[in-house]
């Protein structure tokens, strides 16, 4: 017979990367910080539901828009990546490399390092997306790609209406 686990994570231990990340954000105006927690938060959500598509794509269409307003390079580096996975596995290659080339390109253009954690999301969901090269120069605006991707996987957003 098994013996029971006797440690289980205690509420704090979950609150912790929370806490810490706030902890970071001191001295950002208010509606900044929270703004880039929705993102996460839709990022996130997304992840979870890896397993189903349709609701994966709701969470990243609303968080590829709401870094696109945020401007945040790297956020929106970590979201075309999940999108380029998701795009893969519903064999949309073209647009999965389209949008592997923007994460790298966000990523770069950004001058930011993501942390640890985001750099292994990252990583990961590019591993996905064929190797094939496709010429930087005939990439569309990020802006371009994210609302194929609100019609692609019917986003509940108006395009029209940002």
């Amino acid at each position: 017979m098994k013996a029971r686990h006797t440690r289980r994570k205690s509420f704090s231990d979950l609150l912790g990367p929370l806490s810490r990340w706030l902890h970071s954000q001191v001295g950002r105006p208010w509606n900044d910080v929270y703004a880039e927690a929705s993102v996460r938060s839709n990022l996130a959500q997304a992840l979870i539901h890896l397993d189903d598509i349709p609701a994966a794509c709701k969470q990243l269409v609303s968080a590829s828009r709401s870094a696109l307003k945020l401007e945040s390079q790297s956020l929106l580096s970590l979201i075309l990546a999940t999108a380029a996975h998701v795009l893969s596995l519903e064999n949309e290659f073209q647009w999965a490399l389209i949008c592997k080339e923007q994460a790298l390109q966000c990523l770069t253009e950004s001058g930011e390092t993501l942390s640890p954690p985001d750099q292994k999301v990252f990583d990961e969901h590019l591993s996905y997306v064929p190797r094939e090269a496709i010429d930087s120069d005939a990439l569309p605006p990020v802006a371009t790609t994210v609302e194929y991707l609100s019609r692609h996987w019917g986003s509940p957003y108006d395009t029209a209406s940002d």
